[in-house]
């Protein structure tokens, strides 16, 4: 699979938590930031809401910790600020598959948004 590359400037801090919809051409999308960390934008649906999830790896030295955040990713799955990223369910939508998740007892069916 190829990724298309994400390329932004540098910012005022060190999370990538601004991408929007309308800077992503292509549902995932890749890139190095500022520090020489990967990231990559994922454009997905949660029950037909466009959301954008930025996941990075958290220290320029260590490949194990990754974060994951957005302002808009209303629907909050795979942010680390109130949760692990779950890789199962993220391998399963960036496959193309739909995933069905349930928070807080209301089922989310999550799915890449076409660009």
């Amino acid at each position: 699979m190829s990724i298309p590359v994400l390329n932004l400037n540098k910012f005022d801090n060190d999370y990538i938590d601004f991408v929007n919809a309308k800077m992503m051409p292509y549902n995932i999308m890749k890139g190095i930031d500022y520090y020489k960390r990967p990231y990559f934008c994922i454009k997905y649906t949660a029950n037909d809401n466009i959301n954008v999830v930025t996941l990075f790896q958290r220290y320029t030295n260590n490949i194990n910790d990754w974060r994951g955040c957005g302002h808009y990713n209303n629907s909050g799955f795979f942010d680390t600020s109130s949760c692990s990223i779950d890789w199962t369910c993220l391998n399963q939508l960036v496959s193309g598959n739909e995933v069905t998740v349930v928070k807080y007892d209301t089922p989310f069916i999550l799915k890449l948004q076409n660009s």
